[in-house]
């Protein structure tokens, strides 16, 4: 009876975990739809105040971006104008339907649209209850934590990719104080990475629209920040991410050296090795039950903040492929 009671103690526990995540209160503007599908998460902070301008054009890049994911198969968590702790709650619903939906290896879109900061390599969102620099800021290791934990407890069960496109600047704040500030909150966020990182190894494909200390622009054309369109322009098409990644970072230099202030380098981070045999949308994944599985992935000190990945170098073809995509005639997207 002990040894009974013992065995049923862990089912238990993840269980109450499992209802204590049904419980978080959904922020009240956040949308979701179709949650029979594999949940999607988009969040577009626009109506910034005090020492942040508004950035009217983050809401037209997520409804655009939202549509494109849900023709893909995905319903589309949907969050515009989030606060502080909004924040973690919107990543808190996206696992919550992960967890209720029998998706055992999906890839997870998590896209962003607002204003970012990176000080001491700890990239930071800021939430529209920030007035400046001095108030709360979201790390983006903290904001992936929730994600992290939700691997660790079904992690027999659930193995996703999270495929994160942030369109944010990654400059720094002018005030040495607020440099000090937020490095400080960096140091402590990096010291919480190490005790983790013998234990949180979950997929993590992070494609930030410009490099460190570097922002993000608009395209003067479309209104669309430059990776969002190039995102747009290829997400809906047919091809392995690892694919998909460099056909958006090669468009984004190529259109940003061509027509904007200046050249902008969009910054890959990831820790998975089987980039060519996942693809984006529901619809377009293939059957690779039958390939090898043996790849395995590399281990990063930190969530999201960890040593770089370098750009994958894809075979030949591929880059063909590539370079023939970009060469072609630009496409709409699919209606319907």
């Amino acid at each position: 009876i002990l040894l009974t009671i013992f065995m049923l103690i862990p089912l238990a526990l993840v269980r109450w975990r499992r209802r204590r995540a049904r419980e978080v209160t959904q922020p009240a503007n956040c949308q979701v739809d179709r949650p029979d599908r594999p949940p999607a998460l988009v969040i577009c902070n626009s109506k910034y105040e005090g020492n942040f301008d508004p950035l009217p054009w983050a809401m037209k890049d997520g409804e655009s971006i939202c549509r494109m994911l849900d023709k893909l198969g995905f319903h589309v968590i949907e969050c515009n104008n989030l606060s502080e702790s909004e924040l973690h709650q919107s990543t808190q619903r996206l696992v919550t339907e992960l967890q209720q939906g029998e998706f055992k290896t999906p890839v997870v879109p998590i896209y962003y649209a607002g204003h970012g900061t990176e000080v001491a390599g700890t990239q930071f969102l800021v939430p529209i209850s920030a007035k400046d620099y001095s108030d709360p800021l979201i790390s983006l290791d903290s904001l992936m934590e929730c994600p992290a934990k939700a691997y660790l407890e079904d992690g027999s069960q659930i193995k996703p990719l999270y495929f994160c496109i942030l369109d944010a600047c990654r400059s720094q704040p002018r005030s040495q104080a607020d440099r000090i500030k937020l490095a400080a909150a960096a140091a402590s966020k990096k010291k919480q990475a190490v005790r983790r990182k013998q234990n949180l190894k979950p997929d993590f494909v992070i494609l930030n629209a410009c490099e460190a200390a570097n922002w993000a622009q608009q395209c003067p054309d479309t209104g669309h920040g430059f990776l969002t369109k190039a995102f747009i322009d290829h997400g809906w098409r047919e091809m392995p991410l690892s694919l998909l990644l460099e056909t958006l970072m090669q468009q984004v230099e190529q259109e940003t050296l061509q027509r904007a202030t200046y050249q902008q380098k969009p910054e890959l981070t990831k820790n998975c090795s089987t980039l060519h045999t996942r693809f984006l949308g529901p619809k377009m994944t293939l059957d690779v039950s039958s390939r090898s599985t043996s790849a395995s992935c590399i281990d990063v000190s930190s969530l999201c903040s960890g040593s770089r990945g370098e750009r994958s170098e894809g075979p030949a073809v591929m880059t063909s492929a590539m370079q023939a995509l970009l060469s072609a005639p630009a496409e709409s997207a699919p209606t319907g």
